[in-house]
């Protein structure tokens, strides 16, 4: 069974029962609310955007969870906290082992050349055991905000500073466990400015790279990290 929701300034769209939202530049999506054989109703497509359109608000009426209470099981150094929470979902069930992990908030750059080559590493990791294709990185300092840090890594770890940089989002890390945020920016037009002071304990090679290597590299699975891959990703989207 289907059935039509009215939505405001949403209109009806043909004998389909659906409707349509356009927002923006997006083309028109339908949206619908249809029961399978044992009742339970599932969602057709919403509108753009998916979070913030109204016809997303009216449908996704969700609540977050509640912390009831938290404890400190280890306090192991700066970039590590381990807590036990006990946490109640919104149907109203106690959950009393629920794991937290705390590490700094960090920023990822990627840093691309006035000739369009991309500034990335060659170099060993620990957590990789392995040989990886890395990007500009590093944990926020206590009270920094993230563009500095992330100004402050390129040049850092690279001798590079930018003029133009464009915000690329923030993202946890874990969406359960953790509250840890990357921060990524894409830095355009940088230049060498100063000697690389990074103080990293890994051996690294600083690489300068085309669009289309960096490309390849990724397609190749050698940007071994997801934070790395994920803000590379994002910034080939941006052209």
């Amino acid at each position: 069974m289907r059935s039509t929701i009215g939505l405001p300034g949403v209109s009806e769209r043909g004998a389909t029962g659906g409707v349509a939202l356009v927002a923006g530049a997006a083309p028109p999506i339908s949206c619908r609310r249809d029961r399978d054989l044992s009742g339970r109703l599932e969602l057709g497509p919403l509108p753009w955007p998916l979070l913030r359109s109204t016809a997303a608000r009216h449908f996704l009426i969700m609540h977050p969870w509640k912390t009831l209470r938290r404890e400190t099981v280890l306090q192991h150094s700066k970039y590590l906290t381990v807590e036990n929470h006990t946490v109640q979902t919104p149907r109203g069930q106690v959950i009393a082992d629920w794991s937290w992990t705390i590490a700094p908030d960090y920023v990822n750059v990627v840093a691309v050349t006035a000739d369009g080559r991309y500034l990335c590493f060659r170099e060993m990791k620990y957590g990789i055991a392995d040989l990886a294709l890395s990007i500009v990185g590093g944990y926020l300092e206590p009270g920094e905000e993230p563009a500095a840090a992330a100004r402050r890594e390129l040049r850092e770890e690279t001798g590079h500073e930018a003029d133009d940089w464009t915000p690329l989002g923030a993202y946890r890390i874990d969406a359960n466990h953790s509250a840890c945020t990357a921060h990524f920016f894409l830095a355009r037009g940088a230049r060498g400015v100063a000697a690389r002071n990074s103080g990293d304990l890994e051996e690294q090679e600083l690489l300068l790279l085309t669009r289309d290597e960096v490309r390849r590299a990724l397609l190749a699975g050698e940007f071994k990290c997801l934070p790395w891959t994920g803000a590379l990703a994002l910034a080939l989207l941006r052209g």
